[in-house]
């Protein structure tokens, strides 16, 4: 089974399902469906990162590549998604107007 599938059932004390408010709240919380979503991005993403840190041989290389990767993966990772959100709200939201236009 994958972590993305097993994400629910985990029992390290933050789990993604502990995180999420309990009760009234005035700011929207994911989904289960949508954190589903994120895990199996997220799962890809993991898959990624190996391939990349394995495709060099020696240990040195091999260490460099994952402090880089660290480093650099998350700030790399948080600007791709933002430039991601720009063109899906772009295509999203730019076929809804064309659409209520002509209609």
């Amino acid at each position: 089974m994958s972590w993305s599938k097993r994400w629910r059932t985990a029992t390290a004390p933050c789990t993604c399902s502990s995180a999420l408010p309990r009760g009234p709240s005035t700011s929207p919380s994911p989904t289960r469906s949508t954190l589903d979503e994120f895990a199996a991005a997220g799962e890809r993403i993991a898959a990624a990162d190996l391939d990349f840190v394995t495709r060099r041989q020696r240990p040195e290389e091999l260490v460099e590549r994952v402090v880089v990767g660290t480093v650099l993966g998350d700030a790399m990772l948080a600007a791709l998604r933002r430039l991601a959100q720009v063109d899906a709200s772009a295509r999203r939201y730019s076929q809804e107007a064309a659409d209520s236009s002509s209609g």
